[in-house]
């Protein structure tokens, strides 16, 4: 899973940000400190982002985002009651933390997520050395329309995450997508979570796997320093590494931060022409899923055969030991009768597995005749790629 370092910004008019930070700074009440800003619309945060002065933040009431809320300094930001409860919530659009800032967020809940095109969507991204230390921050991600990957953190290259005493929920609405609860960019400094809980939705099928930390960098000199302590996690794999090191330094790296334990043993390795996520014995790896990274094209794989009888028919698929253990749509064309008129139509058979040979077996009722055309995509592929066509005759 490539991940673009792209970053868009708005930037405001001198004149604005004037007039926003002017309407962010309020009398505090004597139960708050005289430095503290109190938080209750949109347009208060946006301007207590950007203005350095405002470097304690209580946020009074609930707040809905219709840009993003941008950080440039280091800052603290909580709720404005006695923060026993995450009774605050943040969401529309995301986080961006960027400037070297330093910033320190607890007892909220936040919704929101940042979607820009050809890149994954995020909760809050920490950048340009910046580091975030959240605790008792309560996520959840159910928005409809996404078709990119969901991903809680963003660590970029030289900042830091440190996340305690906190969770993280994808709704059914991205169970068709690929699932990071941490994305941490090559070269980011150090990646730190403890006592929290992360509970996935994605399929766990090929394009969308759930992993609570996605790790990119072509060697394990560019990773972070990771800390995984207490954590509570229905993750497929644990972490994904990709990258061009040798398996052998992925699995070294990865060994301290997953058990032998199943739910905790599972490690995506990318990159260089494979995908395989292997599992952690008591003393050893092993490979429990195989994924093809270079797609042949038609014309490279094998066959599909078909044997037609009065009963069921069966159809052999047998794609030259090629997409081992990966998941295939089978379907025919052939003539429907639809609103009393014939027409040409994909008649889906099957959804199958295939095995270590990239072969399968699918006996259907369908009914196949001479003239039709049998069909085999890859699922999860770009518009689930067709590798073989087959006319009937």
């Amino acid at each position: 899973m490539k991940k673009g370092n792209g970053i868009t910004f708005r930037f405001f008019s001198t004149l604005l940000v004037s007039a926003l930070i002017s309407s962010a700074v309020v009398s505090a009440p004597a139960s708050f400190g005289a430095d503290e800003v109190l938080i209750t619309t949109e347009a208060e945060l946006i301007a207590a982002g950007i203005n350095p002065a405002a470097i304690n933040l209580r946020i009074m009431a609930d707040i809905n985002l219709n840009t993003k809320l941008l950080i440039n300094h280091s800052l603290t930001m909580t709720c404005g009651d006695t923060c026993t409860a995450l009774t605050r919530t943040i969401t529309g659009q995301g986080i961006d933390i960027t400037s070297g800032a330093v910033v320190t967020m607890s007892n909220l809940s936040l919704n929101g997520l940042n979607q820009v095109a050809g890149q994954p969507n995020y909760g809050i991204s920490v950048q340009d050395g910046s580091h975030l230390v959240g605790s008792n921050l309560n996520m959840t991600f159910n928005q409809t329309v996404l078709t990119n990957d969901v991903v809680g953190f963003n660590v970029y290259s030289g900042s830091s995450l440190s996340l305690s005493n906190s969770s993280l929920v994808w709704g059914a609405n991205v169970s068709g997508l690929q699932q990071s609860a941490v994305y941490s960019q090559s070269g980011a400094s150090a990646v730190n979570i403890s006592s929290s809980n992360f509970d996935f939705s994605s399929t766990n099928t090929s394009g969308a796997y759930s992993c609570l930390l996605d790790v990119n960098g072509d060697l394990v000199a560019n990773y972070p320093k990771l800390t995984l302590q207490n954590l509570r996690t229905d993750a497929y794999m644990q972490l994904q590494l990709s990258g061009t090191d040798t398996v052998a330094n992925f699995q070294s790296w990865a060994s301290p931060h997953v058990s032998a334990t199943a739910g905790n043993n599972r490690v995506g390795i990318v990159g260089s022409g494979r995908a395989s996520v292997y599992t952690r014995n008591a003393n050893s790896w092993a490979v429990n899923l195989v994924d093809q990274v270079i797609i042949p094209t038609a014309s490279e794989v094998n066959y599909v055969g078909y044997t037609l009888t009065s009963t069921t028919d069966t159809i052999y698929v047998d794609l030259a030991d090629s997409y081992a253990y990966q998941f295939a749509y089978v379907d025919v064309k052939k003539q429907v009768l639809v609103s009393g008129k014939l027409l040409w139509k994909y008649v889906p058979v099957d959804l199958v597995v295939l095995d270590a040979y990239g072969r399968s077996v699918i006996k259907t009722l369908v009914g196949i005749k001479l003239g039709d055309t049998i069909r085999v995509s890859m699922a999860g592929y770009p518009d689930n790629e067709v590798v073989r066509w087959q006319l009937v005759k």
